[in-house]
């Protein structure tokens, strides 16, 4: 064995690269790296314990090894999930068998463990009460009000605890304790209307909190901007990234209290079916004005019932546009920007220039390329061609993915735009984009000619996704760094990619 691999600095890079493994095959190395030889035995051993998916290893461990040995290999699990409470001995409600336990899942009857195991210095809480909604004899409410006895007296949460994750519905006492915890630095509150206006209000005392996720749609705005009055004068002081399910006038009323040029994520849900600049101003101007020198990233979600639109034709303020979004044009720092809409935006060459003209730092940028109300497919057809492609080459130079409800079915007999004609130089190469969504896919016959033209504006792209509202016409290409002959063209491969629509 080479002597390097005894400094465990060195051991401990070849055992990271080693995580990108399928967890079964990462574990088996583990383990047999364990059995293999001292020197690679403890750190194999706290690899393979740091994270559990379940309580059943320490049990089996429990049944074989003395209390000594089972304490050894317990002290080195430092994350674990609790789908049931745990069949070991009783122990001290002020001594925990995971001495070292820094992230915990509790789900279901998980959620009703001895207080002992959560007497540790706890940095990452989940609670998943969703499955204790369908458990056979404990319900939802009861499981959050055991849940809650177990957290208020413990101290070491009240100092340690930086994340917290809840899921399900919450007992009004749970809700309550949740400000209580002032070390919280990121939050998630998807517990339906359980949550109340005075909780979300409360969450402004706590100083550290930098990220928050809530479902907060039953919410009313007054009610909120009534509690809110009555705590701190400075709240959400630390607050970074804010995702928010919920009307559109709680926006208004959490933006207005939030402290200048602090916000660099935002995230809104609505499901407000009005999309038109009567709709969204008030909301934008205020985003303009707290997060104009700030907001980095901007996802606007509609979360539209079909039913509620008419058969014929949807309402025209149901799309966004450019003047919807003319508030937004002072954001300086903004590098992406998503526009999740069950109905695409309404968009033309022109319009996505001007866009690509206000925000030139763009690194991602998703209009959407299939509307999920496929009713309205046809009859709103994409505006949008291989011009706005060329606006965004010359516009935005950091741009890295893009999805674009463009007709990739009727650009493909176009030629490449070519703006040397207009400014006496050569095209425009932008050279950073890897990856393109755009909308119906071509004919087969017209496959190389699109991508050509697609390479021929971006020469680093890398994989070109046409997407479709079926999954039989969707279409993804691997693109090579130059396209060769016709004949030769791409690798073509028919699916989908669901991650590829974030900017995975």
């Amino acid at each position: 064995m080479h002597s390097a691999l005894l400094i465990d600095e060195v051991l401990q890079v070849i055992l990271e690269h080693c995580a990108d493994w399928s967890a079964p095959q990462y574990r088996q190395t583990l383990a047999q790296l364990a059995q293999c030889c001292k020197a690679f035995k403890d750190p194999a051993l706290d690899r393979l314990w740091k994270k559990l998916d379940g309580i059943g290893p320490l049990e089996r461990l429990d049944d074989e090894k003395s209390a000594s040995e089972f304490d050894l290999y317990a002290a080195r699990v430092k994350s674990i999930t609790f789908n049931r409470t745990p069949n070991l001995p009783e122990f001290s409600e002020r001594y925990s068998p995971l001495p070292n336990l820094k992230s915990v899942v509790l789900r279901d009857q998980g959620c009703l463990i001895p207080s002992s195991y959560l007497s540790t210095p706890l940095e990452d809480v989940e609670v998943d009460l969703r499955r204790a909604r369908t458990g056979r004899s404990v319900s939802p409410i009861s499981t959050a009000d055991r849940l809650t006895a177990i957290l208020q007296d413990n101290v070491y949460l009240r100092r340690s605890l930086q994340s917290l994750r809840i899921k399900g519905l919450v007992s009004t006492a749970l809700s309550d304790i949740i400000p209580s915890f002032q070390s919280l630095r990121s939050l998630v509150l998807q517990t339906g209307n359980t949550l109340s206006a005075s909780t979300l209000a409360a969450l402004g005392t706590l100083s550290c909190l930098q990220d928050v996720y809530v479902h907060a749609s039953h919410v009313d705005s007054g009610d909120f901007s009534e509690a809110i009055s009555q705590q701190v004068s400075q709240p959400f002081a630390s607050l970074r990234s804010l995702r928010i399910r919920a009307q559109r006038s709680l926006f208004r009323a959490m933006l207005d209290v939030l402290p200048c040029g602090t916000l660099t994520s935002l995230y809104l849900e609505t499901e407000e079916s009005a999309q038109g600049p009567s709709a969204w101003e008030p909301t934008f101007a205020l985003i303009a004005a707290k997060a104009g020198g700030s907001l980095a990233a901007l996802t606007l979600d509609q979360i539209l019932d079909p039913e509620e639109l008419p058969a014929d034709s949807a309402p025209p303020d149901a799309r966004f546009a450019l003047d919807t979004l003319q508030p937004l044009r002072s954001l300086r720092a903004l590098r992406r920007l998503t526009i999740d809409a069950m109905l695409l935006p309404d968009f033309t060459d022109r319009d996505v220039d001007t866009l690509a003209r206000w925000w030139p730092r763009l690194e991602h940028l998703d209009l959407g390329a299939v509307p999920d109300v496929q009713e309205y497919a046809e009859s709103w057809a994409p505006r949008v061609t291989l011009a706005a492609l060329r606006s965004l080459a010359k516009r935005c130079p950091g741009l890295r993915s893009l999805t674009l409800p463009l007709d990739a079915a009727r650009c493909a007999g176009a030629p490449a735009p070519d703006d040397a004609a207009h400014d006496g130089g050569e095209p425009v190469r932008q050279r950073a984009l890897q990856r393109l969504l755009v909308g119906a896919s071509p004919a087969d016959e017209d496959v190389a000619a699109f991508v050509r033209a697609v390479v021929a504006i971006f020469p680093g792209v890398r994989e070109i996704e046409c997407a479709s509202a079926s999954a039989e016409r969707a279409l993804s290409l691997e693109v090579q760094s130059v396209v060769k002959a016709h004949a030769d063209g791409p690798e073509r491969r028919r699916g989908t990619s669901d991650g590829f629509a974030d900017g995975q």
